[in-house]
């Protein structure tokens, strides 16, 4: 999985798009459409990082559920972004 959508922010490993137009066209999108773009690597793609479901509890507050693997391949300055949310 290379990218995951929630409602605020986007998680994509852009280096898995080869075309440096599309990489660019997917980036300015996903900015134009509000989303905070936090980009992965490629070993972070590895570790499922790019596997996140937003999901609300029954409060109604968004829930981001990833598995341990990808949480912990994340660096800090991600893990700050995703935390806002």
């Amino acid at each position: 999985v290379v990218m995951s959508v929630a409602d605020n922010f986007a998680v994509i490993c852009l280096d898995t798009i080869a075309d440096a137009k599309e990489r660019s066209l997917v980036l300015q999108t996903l900015k134009d459409t509000g989303k905070e773009v936090v980009e992965i690597s490629i070993e972070q793609l590895k570790r499922f990082a790019g596997n996140m479901l937003q999901l609300k509890n029954k409060r109604g507050e968004a829930v981001l559920v990833m598995s341990t693997q990808a949480y912990r391949s994340l660096l800090p300055e991600q893990l700050r972004v995703l935390e806002k949310y």
